[in-house]
């Protein structure tokens, strides 16, 4: 009887470690799947992507899943200008245009301001951290 008590505790902690790592090869499979849909936003680009979606968005599209690559193209030429050595003002003046030109808006220097200067210590962040 002992014996087979034993075996039963010994089956019961064996289920248990199985468990357990099944649970962990979830959870590490969880954090991957969150780590790779992170990935795009971890460069330049797509720090660029979020802040133009999230701070900068002057036509509204934030919350349509649809719009979300609506200003991937200004990312581009703004990550562009921004490794070329771009200051706040030349920054500032290019948001400006977009705004302005293809949007057709009214452009508000307080928020280019801001959103130039907040990209530029991102990428100063970046460079820091390469080191």
């Amino acid at each position: 009887m002992l014996a087979l008590l034993l075996v039963c505790i010994s089956g019961l902690r064996q289920a248990s470690r199985a468990e357990t790592v099944v649970t962990t090869q979830r959870q590490d499979k969880a954090v991957r799947k969150t780590e790779d849909a992170w990935r795009p936003f971890s460069t330049l680009h797509g720090f660029v992507r979020l802040v133009l979606l999230i701070d900068w968005d002057p036509i509204g599209i934030l919350g349509y899943s649809s719009a979300m690559d609506e200003y991937d193209s200004y990312a581009n030429d703004i990550c562009r200008l921004i490794q070329e050595g771009a200051t706040r003002d030349m920054l500032v003046a290019h948001l400006d245009r977009i705004e302005k030109h293809p949007m057709g808006g009214l452009g508000e220097r307080a928020v280019q301001t801001e959103i130039a200067e907040k990209l530029l210590e991102i990428y100063k962040t970046i460079q820091q951290n390469e080191l």
